[in-house]
């Protein structure tokens, strides 16, 4: 019976190794493994899904299955996750006095300022972010903390410092946090200069 096989294979001009005579002579085509050609069986969607089967082969619509029932990621229930801040808008913060600003107040945040009045930032904290708008045609200042420099126009200035506004209605301030040395301005509306 195998030398018939093999005489059909040669009839009809089908190429044959060495191999696959060897494979011939032994009875058979042997399993596919990681390095041998071979033969194997598909795996069922089920069988897909759970992922345990080590002798089957998926296809493309396997794959779909597999999409449509992921399972738990990496085999545990990841742990829960601490948010402080987690919200789709933004904070206002209205002051018509001198203020002495906290932390939370300025957490990205909007301050709107009406008056001529200052604004006193708290102790930096990296990634703090807030923007101060003026309501009205008046002069407002933002006061840094007395150990917290502002970066202005590119420029540090002195620990302590203010950055005063021109005196519109519609001039904005937006100051960031960005180190253990104080913040930055990354944005304004109207010449803001340093004030001292």
């Amino acid at each position: 019976m195998k030398r018939l096989i093999f005489l059909v294979l040669l009839l009809f001009a089908i190429p044959v190794m060495a191999q696959d005579v060897i494979i011939l002579r032994e009875g058979g085509i042997p399993d596919a493994t990681e390095t041998l050609k071979g033969k194997t069986e598909l795996a069922t969607d089920a069988e897909t899904v759970t992922g345990t089967a080590t002798d089957k082969v998926t296809t493309p619509a396997n794959i779909t299955a597999k999409m449509a029932a992921p399972g738990a990621i990496g085999g545990t229930t990841p742990a829960a996750g601490t948010f402080t801040n987690l919200k789709g808008y933004t904070s206002v913060v209205n002051i018509s006095s001198n203020t002495t600003l906290t932390t939370a107040q300025c957490n990205g945040t909007i301050i709107y300022m009406t008056g001529n009045i200052t604004a006193t930032m708290p102790a930096v904290t990296i990634g703090l972010d807030t923007t101060f708008y003026s309501t009205d045609a008046t002069v407002k200042y933002v006061d840094m903390n007395a150990s917290d420099r502002l970066r202005l126009n590119g420029t540090a200035m002195d620990d302590g410092d203010k950055a005063t506004s021109p005196g519109n209605a519609g001039n904005a301030i937006r100051i960031h946090g960005d180190s253990a040395a104080g913040y930055t301005e990354i944005g304004m509306i109207g010449g803001w200069v340093d004030g001292g």
